[in-house]
């Protein structure tokens, strides 16, 4: 991923606090926790291909 790219598309997963997000050709799996900054990225990036 670049420092400049930007998020193509978000999904909510069915896992609660956790989404994917697309960006270009890759994707990362984040849990994400409300109103705080502990967000962590539990898988990726990866070519989306490969998913």
């Amino acid at each position: 991923m670049t420092k400049t790219g930007y998020i193509n598309a978000a999904f909510r997963s069915s896992r609660n606090n956790e989404t994917y997000l697309f960006i270009n050709d890759k994707y990362v799996l984040l849990d994400y926790a409300p109103g705080t900054s502990n967000d962590k990225v539990l898988y990726g990036p990866t070519p989306v291909r490969d998913g």
